[in-house]
């Protein structure tokens, strides 16, 4: 699940919630819904907190179960965690915070292929352990023109309902582009419902020698106020959670006819996620999620200029990259659907 299927779902929830007691009556201007939607990060939870009242139940019970279930993708290991920061440290935009290493947590082998081995992989063929909110998934592409493949194979994930050794459902995602389309074994969505009739049976256990990076990066303020000191208050600054084979690529080449949709060279890594600091009224902020990175920032310059800390970054072990947002986080996409109004 996207965070556009998210912001999606925070839309139409909003519709069903009271709306904040400060709400104006009449419709604002253009300018004045700008500045509603500025609203400041310690006003956050109290809205927030009127919004979930104002839900039904029923409501709350399916945002609950909904943030409760891990999103589609490839299961990791993390190999090393990355050393963390004995002081606060100056970040420009696009400086790195944290560099580690990511694999695949688990390995099984196809033993029975079905009919189409180049579509659904041979016998020997090695698949990743994948998740959604159903459970655990095999998955497998066809690589044999990575990482020079005009467009990256379809990637077909398995998952074997009854653990009896053979596979029940086939899915295919036949866009892997759209979404951490550089990487050679992750992903976001699962595609849909193949309806293979063959049989596919496999083992646990098998090797292939899949590593990418995982990569913290600045990327400066968003929306925050000038203290009196001229350094940012009561605002946002984003940091990303990067991942990809971490390989320069250059500029693809096109002619007249055919002209590529990468127009600059790549540095290999997709966006996973934005991580946002939210700055109090001097200036400072840490930010923590499920996955254990944590981060705080000791004030940001009008320039965007960040002094920033590494607290830990992911932990060594089995991870997933993909987190649901928070009820608060969740909350926070309601409120700035509801200060949006319909549009």
């Amino acid at each position: 699940m996207s965070l556009m299927f998210f912001t999606a779902l925070a839309a139409a929830l909003s519709l069903q919630a009271a709306a904040p007691p400060s709400a104006p009556a009449e419709v604002p201007e253009p300018a004045e819904q700008d500045a509603a939607q500025d609203v400041a990060p310690s006003e956050v939870r109290s809205i927030g907190a009127r919004l979930w009242a104002g839900l039904s139940d029923e409501a709350k019970a399916q945002v609950d179960e909904i943030l409760s279930k891990p999103a589609p993708q490839a299961v990791l290991t993390i190999e090393a965690p990355a050393p963390a920061d004995t002081d606060f440290r100056l970040l420009d935009h696009g400086d790195v915070l944290s560099r580690q290493v990511a694999r695949p947590a688990a390995f099984a082998t196809i033993e029975t292929p079905a009919r189409n081995i180049r579509k659904y992989g041979p016998a020997g063929a090695v698949l990743w352990a994948g998740i959604n909110g159903d459970g655990d998934w095999w998955c497998w592409r066809n690589g044999d023109r990575y990482p020079n493949w005009t467009t990256p194979s379809d990637i077909y994930c398995y998952r074997d309902t009854d653990n009896d050794g053979r596979f029940d459902v086939a899915k295919r995602n036949d866009t892997p582009e759209d979404s951490l389309g550089l990487s050679r074994f992750q992903f976001t969505d699962l595609g849909r419902d193949e309806r293979l009739t063959d049989t596919i049976s496999y083992r646990l256990g098998g090797h292939e020698d899949f590593a990418e990076k995982v990569v913290i990066r600045y990327d400066g303020p968003g929306s925050a106020r000038i203290g009196s000191d001229g350094q940012l208050v009561d605002g946002v600054v984003e940091f990303q959670l990067l991942t990809g084979p971490g390989v320069m690529r250059p500029a693809p080449t096109g002619n007249i006819l055919v002209q590529p949709a990468q127009t600059e060279p790549s540095d290999g890594l997709d966006i996973v996620a934005p991580l946002m600091v939210q700055l109090d009224k001097e200036g400072r902020g840490r930010y923590s999620d499920a996955r254990g990175i944590i981060i705080e920032v000791d004030r940001v310059g009008i320039d965007g200029k960040a002094r920033a800390k590494l607290v830990s970054a992911l932990p060594a072990g089995r991870t997933l990259l993909l987190t649901p947002p928070t009820r608060e986080e969740f909350l926070t996409l309601m409120m700035a659907m509801q200060l949006r109004g319909p549009r």
